[in-house]
């Protein structure tokens, strides 16, 4: 995995979610047609379309705090 997933995933895994987070990135991530191991900063939007689908399941309410923070990961990574 690329830096930017590898920051996806350590948000996701400060979560609740803890080391189910990769099971969750993974399938979000094929589902929404993005490589997992070279994901870029254009990817973003579409996976965070697919977590908030997803994460209220596993998080109720609390999943918002996740995804502000991925968001806020496109402006602070340059592609890979």
């Amino acid at each position: 995995m690329n830096n930017l997933s590898n920051s996806v995933l350590r948000i996701m895994e400060e979560s609740p979610l803890g080391r189910m987070s990769i099971y969750v990135l993974r399938k979000q991530s094929m589902d929404a047609g993005i490589d997992i191991e070279e994901m870029r900063s254009e990817d973003l939007p579409a996976l965070v379309t697919r977590l908030k689908d997803v994460l209220p399941f596993f998080l109720g309410e609390g999943y918002g705090g996740i995804i502000m923070k991925i968001k806020k990961l496109n402006g602070n990574q340059g592609g890979s």
